[in-house]
């Protein structure tokens, strides 16, 4: 696989820390609302592009240290 959805993808799981949440801009928009609450912080993940590299600001679950389910 390759391609801009597999690179970003890759980023975001490089720059979550353990038992951390991130998720893509996009996606966060189509949460309902009280999923949105769930990733209260934004952290910029530095992702690769055709001219140069830019951050996305993705949102991120904190304080997490054990699974949520």
């Amino acid at each position: 696989m390759i391609g801009h959805t597999v690179n970003t993808t890759a980023h975001l799981c490089a720059a979550a820390r353990p038992w951390e949440l991130l998720i893509q801009p996009e996606a966060f928009a189509e949460l309902a609302p009280e999923l949105q609450r769930v990733f209260p912080d934004e952290v910029d993940v530095l992702v690769k592009h055709a001219e140069a590299p830019r951050c996305v600001p993705s949102h991120r679950k904190t304080g997490q240290t054990a699974p949520p389910w």
